[in-house]
């Protein structure tokens, strides 16, 4: 009985799993600006999720790095398990324009890059990929929680190869 069961819904499992493994794939959604260099060599991916916090912790980093600001982008990660079935075009539009406005307060020309899926995992694996010396992000986002740390800056505060700095 559990054979005929494993063959009649195993095919039917295999499309799913593939699709799960895909999604769960880090990507980049959407460049939304190409930026300009700086004539430093830090490197710095900044998370964005357009809150006040986010917008301070790259303003931070800018004025920490001074001269030795190399290359800036600015991180919107869209998180599609979180948005599924709730809205997902005005998620897209939300990441945009914080995404958008943080870069204006920047004051400089960063790379703006929309990516998908789990903040945390997302941003710490496109800075490996990419080369960043850098990740910084706020201590707290959009969420409604009062703890010290959300949960994208705690997740990034465990460990990685690439420093983070929160702020």
């Amino acid at each position: 009985m559990w054979l005929m069961l494993a063959i009649v819904f195993g095919p039917l499992v295999l499309p799913l799993a593939v699709n799960a493994l895909l999604h769960d794939r880090p990507g980049l959604f959407e460049r939304l600006s190409n930026g300009r260099r700086g004539t430093g060599s830090v490197d710095v991916l900044a998370g964005t999720d357009g809150s006040p916090e986010a917008e301070s912790a790259c303003r931070s980093a800018i004025h920490m790095l001074g001269s030795r600001l190399g290359r800036l982008t600015l991180a919107a990660v869209v998180d599609y398990d979180v948005v599924v079935g709730s809205g997902l075009a005005e998620e897209n539009e939300r990441a945009r324009t914080g995404l958008m406005r943080t870069a204006d307060a920047t004051g400089l020309r960063p790379e703006a890059l929309l990516l998908s899926g789990r903040p945390a995992e997302v941003l710490r694996k496109y800075a490996v990929e990419e080369g960043y010396d850098l990740i910084v992000v706020g201590r707290r986002g959009h969420g409604a929680s009062r703890v010290l740390l959300g949960s994208v800056a705690d997740a990034l505060a465990r460990g990685g190869e690439v420093p983070v700095l929160i702020v």
